[in-house]
């Protein structure tokens, strides 16, 4: 008995190193902030200047879809996710042919929309899809079948019926697609339980969940990545605990 007892008390000790080995990655990142803000300010508002490399942008678009995770107020988190989308635009301009600009400004755009709410979708709707598919056309590949979560999102948080048919079954279409085809990309299984939970799905929604837990890793080494898989493990967590005590889901990528 006492060595079942010590076994265990050393699992449990093991476990909350594994997690606070974890959560340094976000800590390691938010010291980072104020640096990452500056950059941000610098890159998106000197529109005169046209010498900054693609790299640079690529960088500055990357921070901000990232950043804005890191933050808790919602206009914290618009302010950034323009900021980035700024930076995507000239991505677009001065480098019509690469992917990059196209995927990060609708992830942006779409991400703005979320948070200032489903009006805001519906007017730009047009102009994030557009993007999205003209990224996708230029790489279906892009950082793990992210951008088929973007569409995905954006029709989830928009406005249905009457002002629009058929939304949520064009989000689950292309979240089922990620998965299937990407399915160590976290947010995918975020969205679609949403969605499941939201047609009153809660079965689906928990299956959904507890398979992104098994699938769920990060999509390359680097910091930022870590930080976003780090969020969105957790994030899946929250939902099953909720999910279990009966609670919904539905508004929950939307605050958190």
């Amino acid at each position: 008995m006492k060595k079942k007892i010590f076994i265990f008390f050393i699992l449990i000790m093991f476990i909350g190193i594994n997690l606070k080995g974890n959560q340094s990655y976000t800590i390691e990142l938010k010291k980072k902030i104020p640096d990452y803000l500056k950059n941000l300010k610098k890159i998106a508002q000197d529109t005169n200047n046209n010498n900054e490399t693609f790299e640079e942008l690529i960088n500055g678009a990357s921070s901000a879809s990232m950043l804005f995770q890191l933050v808790n107020k919602k206009s914290e988190k618009v302010k950034i996710l323009s900021l980035g989308y700024t930076i995507a635009d000239k991505l677009m301009k001065k480098y019509p042919q690469k992917s990059e600009g196209y995927h990060y400004g609708a992830f942006l755009l779409g991400m703005i929309g979320v948070y200032k709410g489903p009006h805001f979708i519906l007017n730009y709707l047009p102009k994030i899809e557009k993007m999205a598919l003209k990224g996708l056309k230029l790489n279906p590949n892009f950082h793990h079948g992210s951008t088929y979560v973007t569409l995905c999102a954006t029709y989830f948080e928009s406005p249905g019926f009457p002002l629009s048919i058929g939304n949520i079954y064009k989000a689950k279409k292309y979240c089922q697609f990620s998965i299937k085809n990407f399915p160590d990309n976290c947010t995918a299984y975020l969205y679609l339980a949403s969605i499941y939970d939201t047609l009153k799905l809660k079965d689906n929604a928990l299956e959904t969940l507890k398979i992104g837990e098994k699938n769920c890793a990060p999509v390359d080494n680097s910091l930022e990545e870590k930080v976003w898989y780090e969020e969105d493990y957790s994030a899946l967590h929250q939902m099953i605990n909720k999910l279990i005590k009966g609670e919904s889901i539905r508004h929950f990528m939307q605050e958190r």
